[in-house]
C-alpha cells in the first residue's frame, strides 16, 4: 500500500511540475471540436429517443383505440 502512496505522489508531483513549466497545456481546436461532436452525439440520442417514447404512446393509444372499436361493434352486433 505504501508502495502505491508513493507512486501516486510521484505522478502528482511530475504533473505539477509539467503543468507549472506550462508543457500541460490544452489544445483550443481539438477540445472546441470533441465538445461540438459530442454535443450533437447527445442531440441526436435525445431526438432518437423522444421519437421511440412518442412512438410507444402512439402504439399505446392506437391499439386502445382499436380495442374500443372492437368491442363496441360486437356489443352493437349483439344487440341487433
Amino acid at each position: 500500500m505504501s508502495v502505491l502512496r508513493e507512486r501516486i505522489r510521484e505522478v502528482g508531483k511530475k504533473e505539477w511540475l509539467e503543468y507549472e513549466n506550462g508543457w500541460n497545456y490544452k489544445s483550443v481546436g481539438y477540445d472546441h471540436y470533441n465538445n461540438k461532436h459530442k454535443r450533437h452525439a447527445m442531440v441526436v440520442e435525445s431526438l432518437e429517443l423522444f421519437g421511440m417514447v412518442t412512438s410507444a404512446f402512439g402504439l399505446v393509444f392506437l391499439s386502445g383505440s382499436l380495442c374500443i372499436f372492437l368491442v363496441s361493434l360486437f356489443v352493437v352486433h349483439l344487440q341487433k
